[in-house]
């Protein structure tokens, strides 16, 4: 009979481990803050220009592999043809500092959208950027129509990873998107790479043109 009960009490506590284990594991994708428009002024976009990232503190190869991870998910969406800016020229450039004052020049936008025949231009800057664990990551994308001047879409997010918020977002992220892998933990490499972190904030991002 003691022997039944202990088995019983092993097998009890056994449980109990594996469920608070899988508790701990399971993550929830966090709502991004974001604007979406009407579904009309983003339906006349159908060729989008996309400038290059603007980011001050971050290295030029995570820069390029942020703007490459942009363009991609933003052509996987299939919403719209994505236009690239050669990011040897100069031109977009001076559209930042009015968007860094809060209201984008249109007179810019319509210029530009004229030379390349872009019905929308996607400007992205880097508000926030610590790439040593845990990483931080603060993403804003505005979608500026041609046509209207309005910002029909809109991401300002930040992404710490020192959070609870962001850790279960990585568990979710790694659960669901990218392959799985025999390591239970392998959402933690997310962090010590600032190239894949950087690719997780994007994919999160273009994610809401979805919703």
């Amino acid at each position: 009979m003691r022997f039944t009960r202990f088995c019983l009490i092993v097998q009890l506590l056994s449980l109990q481990s594996c469920f608070l284990f899988a508790k701990e594991e399971v993550g929830a994708a966090a709502p991004v803050s974001s604007y979406l428009g009407e579904t009309q002024d983003l339906r006349l976009c159908r060729r989008v220009l996309v400038l290059p990232i603007q980011a001050t503190k971050m290295t030029t190869k995570v820069r390029k592999d942020l703007e490459a991870t942009l363009i991609s998910e933003l052509t996987s969406q299939g919403r719209f043809q994505v236009l690239r800016m050669d990011t040897a020229t100069t031109e977009g450039k001076e559209i930042y500092p009015t968007e860094r004052r809060g209201k984008i020049d249109p007179d810019l936008v319509v210029d530009l959208g004229r030379r390349y025949q872009a019905d929308a231009l996607l400007l992205t800057r880097v508000t926030q950027w610590f790439p040593y664990k845990p990483p931080r990551l603060g993403l804003r994308l505005q979608l500026v129509s041609v046509h209207s001047g309005k910002v029909i879409w809109a991401v300002d997010q930040t992404w710490d990873a020192g959070t609870e918020r962001t850790r279960l977002d990585l568990i979710d992220y790694a659960r669901t998107t990218l392959a799985p892998q025999a390591n239970m933990h392998g959402w933690e490499f997310l962090m010590l790479s600032p190239r894949r972190f950087g690719r997780f904030a994007i994919r999160r991002s273009v994610s809401t043109l979805s919703q």
